[in-house]
């Protein structure tokens, strides 16, 4: 509907971005860009003229007072290029790319709002080039990793000295012990921006493939340093998230050699940082990247003693999962309590139940990881599978809890798929087998569609 009308529009635009003051120029700037959003290729023909006009504006505006508007004009050039597509945006990536890396490299304050609009950009033009990106991955990366390494600052009111923000929180955290064993949370400008970053490291790991290998050893570093970040758990779980990617690169690399021992360096730093965190949505992130990694390994890079250290403390982390849901339950139960002051309102008890809806997809989660060591350390088993079979299993397939019995089922349903009958023995197979085969008729779909799952295995792995 709008392209009859649209080279007015950015006549217009442009006039206003060219000679209008800084909240016109960024207005119209935004504009133009949401322009092209909506116009998609029929935005092509005029994309030449604007990326031009655009890019000239990020060297032009370079006074302090002009930051926000060459920030949104990074974003629209981005915006821009992501809804013409690739094949029309490359003739002119490296323009485009190197006035950005001016930016980035040249005209960064401490504090810049420029920053944020950079890092989002570089994720669209990655995005947008896939491999095509690879050539330009040296220039941009020395900026993304001093936007992931910066180190948060924090003052005091009334004070002049500003410090490192992890030194100035020790001196002000609770001193019970009980409130020291608590993560501080902490939001500010330079934590959201380190958080990007790291983000923006993770989307060049997963698009860029084997063509970041040159850069998985200070990543690495870095991903390591910040496994246990005390003061933001949105960046311990960024960082989480970020070590499979760097196992897949090696892997995709062929560096065989590099995969195994990153992966091995990575699993130690997650289950140290795992020993200490109380944040079960970062639990729960840190779990899925373990499990992530071994599967992507596809080989067995334990051994027995280290299987059974692993396995132990998974156990040990279900029944600590356990105790804070039954406090939790305890809470919830209490809250008719006769001092009105002391009742839990609403809000309260809605979150006690979003913390046991967590703390149950921790416990799903750590079964996933029970059957990936099933899958590729199968020899390594037989002490878990014992434990399993004898002490957890038959308890939680006999509560009647969906999440309990989904658990049980996970497990079975790999144990029935890696482990077998050689593993099993026939009797403890066939009572494996009865239990799922028992739940296909369980009135609760979550249940019954873990039980199907399993009894396919089971008429798959059974023979004609």
């Amino acid at each position: 509907m709008v392209d009859p009308y649209m080279e007015v529009i950015i006549q217009k635009f442009s006039g206003l971005i060219q000679n209008g003051i800084s909240i016109v120029k960024e207005n119209a700037v935004t504009a133009l860009a949401a322009l092209a959003e909506a116009a998609k290729e029929n935005f092509s023909k005029y994309f030449k003229d604007c990326i031009e006009f655009l890019t000239g504006y990020l060297l032009q505006f370079n006074e302090k007072a002009y930051k926000q508007f060459r920030g949104q004009v990074i974003e629209a050039i981005t915006i821009i290029a992501s809804s013409v597509g690739a094949e029309t945006f490359k003739p002119y990536s490296p323009q485009v790319i190197k006035a950005m890396c001016e930016v980035q490299n040249t005209q960064l304050d401490s504090k810049d709002p420029q920053r944020t609009y950079l890092l989002s950009a570089w994720q669209r033009i990655c995005l947008l080039l896939g491999q095509d990106f690879a050539p330009y991955l040296g220039d941009v990366i020395p900026g993304i990793f001093a936007m992931a390494s910066l180190t948060p600052s924090m003052g005091i009111q009334g004070q002049e000295y500003v410090g490192n923000l992890n030194d100035m929180l020790s001196e002000v955290k609770p001193a019970t012990d009980e409130d020291k064993k608590k993560k501080v949370n902490i939001n500010t400008d330079e934590i959201e921006e380190k958080d990007v970053g790291i983000q923006m490291l993770a989307v060049f790991i997963d698009e860029l493939g084997a063509s970041f290998l040159p850069y998985v050893e200070q990543t690495s570093k870095l991903f390591c340093g910040l496994a246990q970040y005390d003061t933001s758990d949105a960046i311990r779980q960024s960082i989480a998230g970020g070590f499979p990617g760097l196992v897949k690169c090696a892997k995709e690399a062929q560096n065989g050699e590099l995969m195994i021992a990153s992966a091995r360096e990575f699993l130690q730093c997650l289950w140290n940082a795992m020993e200490v965190e109380t944040e079960t949505e970062t639990l729960i992130c840190q779990i899925q990247s373990y499990k992530e990694i071994l599967e992507i390994t596809e080989s067995s890079i334990f051994t027995q003693e280290q299987v059974n250290t692993v396995t132990n403390k998974l156990l040990e982390s279900l029944k600590k999962s356990d105790e804070r849901i039954e406090e939790n339950n305890k809470l919830y139960k209490e809250q008719e309590a006769e001092d009105e002051d002391e009742e839990l309102d609403e809000e309260d008890l809605a979150m006690l139940k979003e913390e046991n809806k967590l703390e149950y997809d921790l416990q799903l989660s750590i079964a996933e990881v029970f059957g990936i060591l099933f899958k590729h350390h199968k020899q390594f088993c037989q002490a878990i599978t014992d434990s399993l079979l004898s002490n957890v299993l038959p308890q939680m397939i006999q509560i009647d809890e969906k999440n309990k019995k989904k658990f049980a089922l996970f497990v079975m349903d790999d144990m029935v798929e890696f482990l077998g009958v050689d593993m099993l023995g026939a009797d403890r197979y066939n009572q494996v087998v009865q239990q799922i085969v028992l739940h296909c008729e369980h009135p609760l779909a979550a249940v019954r569609q873990a039980a199907a799952y399993g009894a396919g295995i089971v008429a798959q792995h059974s023979g004609a």
